[in-house]
């Protein structure tokens, strides 16, 4: 995929390693546009970086080269989509502009503090790029298999339901109730795993009359005693 974020991370990087001229990443922008506006997306990035505030200046792309200089660190392009936020800083104003464009950079050494650039259409002819300061940099995720993915869910559910059954009781918000969860934990006996993960391995395999049976014995289970405050049992359906 071609992209203003992309033409910049890779003739940057090239400039930072000495194999370009400013010239070449200037007139490779120029594809995108011929002007190209920076703002800084914060005081505290105006500050740090030397960019106006509020407001934009038009140095253009040698403003961004002096910034990725100043980090002298690796520049990392991201490409967002639905669904797959990988490489992104979670919970940053620059994830968020990233996502909503489809596109960015960081540039900075992963795990520390470094700065996000987010191009966006100002015209036909201008280009204004967004400055971000980012608390940590984030490193690139590989993606992991469906057979991973899965096992990974069940190991977290049962170590949910280990951490669940070690609780004595729980409030149940009526005067004197208190629940326990033993008896949640016995109903799954010797050898056999938690009731939870019995019903989320039902559901990944499809197996219909397995994920019955954990849904009638989960209703058992958690069925209030109207009668008072006393332990609930669980029994297999």
């Amino acid at each position: 995929m071609s992209s203003p974020s992309a033409t910049l991370t890779v003739w940057a990087a090239s400039w930072l390693a000495g194999d370009a001229a400013p010239d070449d990443v200037i007139d490779a922008l120029a594809a995108w546009a011929p002007m190209h506006l920076i703002g800084a997306a914060d005081a505290e990035t105006a500050v740090r970086h030397d960019l106006e505030w509020p407001g934009v200046t038009a140095s253009g792309v040698s403003t961004l080269l002096r910034i990725a200089r100043s980090e002298a660190a690796e520049v990392r392009l991201v490409l967002p989509t639905a669904g797959d936020v990988r490489g992104l800083p979670t919970g940053t104003e620059f994830a968020r502009a990233a996502i909503a464009t489809g596109e960015g950079i960081q540039i900075g050494a992963v795990g520390k503090p470094g700065v996000g650039l987010v191009p966006s259409k100002e015209g036909p002819d201008v280009l204004r790029w967004t400055v971000f300061s980012i608390p940590t940099v984030a490193g690139s995720a590989e993606s992991i298999g469906l057979r991973e993915a899965e096992y990974e869910l069940r190991q977290a559910v049962r170590d949910a339901a280990e951490v669940l059954g070690g609780l004595p009781a729980v409030a149940t918000g009526m005067p004197g109730g208190r629940r326990s969860y033993a008896g949640r934990r016995s109903a799954a006996g010797p050898g056999r795993v938690p009731l939870a993960v019995d019903t989320v391995t039902s559901a990944s395999t499809g197996d219909r009359h397995r994920r019955q049976r954990g849904s009638h014995s989960y209703r058992r289970c958690v069925g209030l005693d109207q009668s008072g405050p006393e332990r609930v049992h669980c029994a297999e359906a």
